[in-house]
């Protein structure tokens, strides 16, 4: 199984934190990033453990996808964590974490997965995915700490 990991520093209550990354338009404004948007289909709302997602990914307007998640984990304020259960990943386990630093809030994404299709998967993940899902996170940070510490 991969990992990818990176945090970042938010001015912000961890109550703030925790409610933004819980709220489904929030998730939809974050993954506004280099052509590619996602459409909720349907949701359990609000957001607990076992709630599901239904999203359509669409990529530059031509790729597109499902994916359907779920909800494993949820421990306010400190965590929660999706899974797919069915989308473009052998498997995506996505976990949010927040922590009170005392004077700001620390937010990590922590993602472990496994690419598809085998060997094809992993030439893909090395020549593009890596940096583009580093990219996209520095995008949903950036956006993030901009959102909330204004």
């Amino acid at each position: 199984m991969l990992r990818f990991e990176k945090s970042v520093i938010i001015n912000c209550s961890l109550r703030e934190l925790f409610e933004f990354h819980t709220d489904v338009d929030n998730l939809i404004h974050l993954s506004k990033f280099r052509g590619m948007r996602v459409k909720l289909l349907k949701a359990t709302l609000p957001i607990a453990k076992g709630s599901e997602l239904l999203l359509k990914v669409t990529g530059f307007g031509i790729y597109r996808t499902k994916w359907h998640l779920r909800v494993t984990s949820f421990n306010q304020p400190d965590s929660f964590t999706d899974e797919i259960i069915k989308g473009p990943f052998k498997t995506w386990k996505h976990t949010h974490k927040f922590e009170d630093t005392g004077t700001a809030c620390k937010m990590t994404d922590i993602i472990e997965y496994e690419m598809p299709f085998g060997f094809l998967g992993d030439i893909f993940r090395k020549l593009f995915f890596k940096r583009m899902l580093n990219d996209l996170f520095d995008f949903r940070h950036k956006l993030t700490k901009k959102l909330l510490e204004k």
